[in-house]
């Protein structure tokens, strides 16, 4: 079989199939873009996105302040304690001892107990 520059099909109808079949590739690939876009149930989504957004920041928020309430609460009674706990004798020694020497210094003399 002798070798031929002639092809089975005509190259120019080819080259033309096949840029009208890529455009329209192309121009339902957009149009299948757009569609998906504008579904009609997107600004739902949209909002219960929304929603969701807002209902985790109030969780995080509730959870940060139940966390700092507590913990007031726990220094709140530290502090009652505290306050109601008498006196340990060996700080009123250090307190008495602070006050003499700083009375020795200044010159003066201070009578505390």
């Amino acid at each position: 079989m002798p070798a031929s520059e002639q092809t089975w099909r005509n190259q120019k109808l080819l080259h033309r199939v096949f840029g009208v079949s890529a455009f329209a590739l192309l121009l339902s690939t957009a149009w299948m873009f757009i569609a998906d876009h504008n579904r009609e149930w997107k600004p739902y989504q949209d909002t219960a996105r929304h929603m969701d957004l807002s209902y985790n920041s109030w969780l995080q928020l509730q959870y940060q302040t139940n966390e700092a309430i507590r913990s007031h609460e726990q220094l709140a009674d530290a502090l009652a304690l505290a306050r109601t706990a008498p006196v340990s004798d060996e700080l009123l020694r250090e307190f008495k001892a602070e006050a003499d020497r700083r009375a020795a210094e200044d010159g003066t003399s201070a009578k505390l107990f």
